[in-house]
């Protein structure tokens, strides 16, 4: 992951500093417990698809579409 934003011009200790920010590590812990929340309610791929260069996310439970 950091060597494609390396290749779009951001510097490495920009990236480091980001990555490694409060603000960053909040919003990653709260992915994971939305994820597991998912997951245990049966959740368990998230295929993203992209239309007219917006990406829209399925969630898919039991092969139903949610």
């Amino acid at each position: 992951m950091k060597y494609k934003f390396l290749l779009q011009g951001i510097e490495e200790g920009d990236f480091d500093k980001t990555l490694n920010s409060f603000a960053v590590k909040t919003q990653f812990n709260k992915a994971q417990l939305k994820t597991e929340a998912l997951r245990k309610q049966g959740v368990t791929t998230v295929p993203t698809v992209n239309i007219k260069s917006k990406r829209i996310k399925l969630a898919i439970r039991h092969n139903t579409m949610l």
